[in-house]
């Protein structure tokens, strides 16, 4: 989304900045987003056109952070799985493998 406010009207959470699932950063985004926009609000003496666009400069960056990171995440959750990830796994489970994540289950890939 290009931008989280029209008029005196803005967005905040999954309205305006939805977190990928896989991100887990869903509520904490909605939270942060809150306070910084009620932060710039105080802080605009009733400008609610520079608070809006502060709290857009302010918060833009963490937001494309945690969505990067979820659309990272999401080559793990929704990875179609092939007949070399089961034998890779199956291997794993012979050889008494105890790494967690998806990682050592890929390595053989």
């Amino acid at each position: 989304m290009d931008t989280w406010s029209a008029g005196r009207i803005a967005l905040v959470g999954d309205a305006a900045f939805c977190a990928a699932p896989t991100s887990g950063r869903g509520t904490s985004q909605a939270l942060i987003g809150a306070y910084i926009l009620a932060a710039e609000l105080a802080a605009a003496d009733g400008d609610h056109t520079a608070a809006f666009a502060a709290y857009d400069k302010a918060l833009r960056p963490y937001v494309e952070h945690n969505q990067a990171i979820g659309v990272h995440g999401s080559q793990y959750v929704f990875t179609q799985p092939t007949q070399e990830m089961f034998d890779a796994l199956a291997a794993q489970a012979r050889e008494g493998e105890t790494e967690p994540g998806p990682e050592p289950l890929l390595r053989n890939c």
